[in-house]
């Protein structure tokens, strides 16, 4: 953020300063934290009223990890610089408009069904090997983490790549606006947040809002199939580069080879190699050449920034076990991500045994029986070996799966992790790829954990 002196901050948030700092040695505010436990001194509090707690009755906690001030809806007895104002929240927004405002960073939104934070942090590498620059901390996307990633911004900073997320409609719009993008990304649409959008077609409507919201000099990347859709088309309104694998697309790139060591993939006769698996992160890579192209970059430069990537916990990562690897997709989960997640376990090599590990997938609203089948649909028609769910509506890719040719002898269903994991256990072999997926409140990275725990207690040498 860039500094500002309590009272300057106070006449921002419409809010009235109370036991002020010495005027000889006035106190000035640099960074906004909405949690004591990780302020760092000279921080900036922000008492924020929750449903799971009220951040006043940390101020004092605040005060004692070395926040310079505190910004409350209540003042308290804390022998800390206070500004109150009528609404915690409105201030936050009140800030991070001020902030973008006076910054002449360039911002870079990014949205879509999957693939946002992985693109988000490769772009963000391809882009610092020249530039200095900012991007949304962890999953900081929503009505708070947007505003909270905009006030991170410096005066030095030259591109910040702010994450956007939605669970119902409006919200995009919403925050689009207030961090105003000059360039906008989508990365992909599908079946996610039904409950909140009522349809795919909501889904559509909803992202199109962040492309609706660049300037008519701007810029939206996003891929050619999705360009073509009506929601999308009419909401364009600025210069666009499609990409993905077609004649038409802008920029177009294709698979060379697949290796464990990574992926590899060329545009025309220039090649280009992420140290990471997974072709679903292809076109994450080609949003970064387009974008990094556009700023100047050469190749060179952008495959220095794909040298640095890795991938993000929780997130396709590849563990390598005594028994062969674990593929911890455990973050979160749709039906578009369960199939890059299948793709990426059937591409597996020097492998002999693939189990699926799946788990729920949430708020899909009245599709979600039939969501869930059509991912077991899926699960049968793939390499898949074994199918363990976990879950009532995972039963329901069980289901599918079996409808769909897949021997009864190789599935299993379990409603609770403890239950499972012996079933898992008894079925991996030397030579086994594991993938554990599903949404996030399935906390799935705790059989991914416990299977760890396991394999490093007693190598597994059984086979089923």
């Amino acid at each position: 953020m860039n500094p500002l002196s309590l009272t300057e901050l106070a006449d921002i948030v419409d809010g009235r300063l109370i036991a002020a700092c010495d005027s000889l040695d006035p106190c000035v505010a640099r960074t906004v934290s909405i949690d004591s436990r990780s302020l760092q001194q000279g921080e900036l509090f922000l008492a924020l009223v929750g449903k799971n707690g009220d951040g006043h009755d940390f101020v004092d906690h605040a005060r004692q990890r070395g926040a310079a001030a505190a910004i409350v809806e209540r003042s308290s007895n804390a022998a800390l610089p206070q500004i109150v104002v009528s609404d915690t929240r409105a201030a936050l927004w009140r800030m991070a408009h001020w902030q973008r405002q006076n910054s002449d960073t360039l911002i870079i939104g990014i949205t879509g069904s999957v693939g946002k934070t992985s693109t988000r942090s490769m772009l963000h590498g391809v882009l610092s090997t020249q530039f200095q620059g900012q991007q949304s901390p962890q999953n900081f996307n929503n009505e708070l983490g947007v505003p909270l990633s905009l006030l991170q911004i410096n005066a030095d900073d030259e591109f910040a790549v702010i994450e956007i997320a939605a669970n119902g409609p409006g919200e995009i719009a919403r925050l689009a606006d207030l961090a105003q993008p000059e360039i906008g990304i989508l990365t992909s649409i599908g079946p996610a947040h039904l409950e909140g959008f009522g349809s795919l077609t909501g889904v559509i409507q909803e992202k199109s809002q962040l492309l609706a919201a660049l300037p008519a000099s701007g810029l939206a990347v996003l891929p050619d199939h999705l360009a073509v859709l009506p929601g999308i088309r009419t909401a364009l309104n600025s210069r666009i580069i499609t990409i993905g694998a077609g004649p038409h697309c802008t920029l177009a790139g294709n698979e060379s080879e697949r290796q464990s060591g990574g992926l590899r993939f060329h545009i025309g006769e220039m090649n280009f190699h992420l140290p990471v698996q997974g072709s679903h992160l292809l076109n994450s890579a080609l949003i970064c050449i387009a974008i990094g192209r556009e700023l100047g970059l050469s190749d060179a430069q952008i495959q220095t920034g794909f040298d640095r990537f890795r991938g993000m916990p929780g997130r396709a990562n590849i563990k390598a076990t005594s028994f062969g690897c674990i593929i911890d997709d455990s973050y979160n989960a749709n039906p578009l991500s369960m199939t890059a997640g299948l793709d990426l376990l059937r591409c597996q090599a020097n492998v002999h045994r693939r189990i699926a590990v799946l788990g729920d997938m949430a708020e899909l609203g009245p599709e979600s029986v039939s969501l869930h089948r059509k991912v077991g649909h899926r699960v049968a028609s793939s390499a898949c070996d074994c199918l363990i769910t976990y879950g009532p509506l995972a039963c329901e890719i069980a289901r599918g799966a079996h409808t769909a040719g897949m021997s009864a002898s190789r599935i299993a269903c379990f409603e609770t992790i403890s239950d499972l994991m012996p079933i898992l256990s008894l079925w991996i072999e030397p030579g086994t790829a594991v993938l554990v997926k599903g949404s996030r409140s399935m906390r799935m990275e705790s059989i991914v954990a416990a299977l760890e725990a396991d394999t490093q207690a007693s190598p597994i040498r059984h086979a089923a």
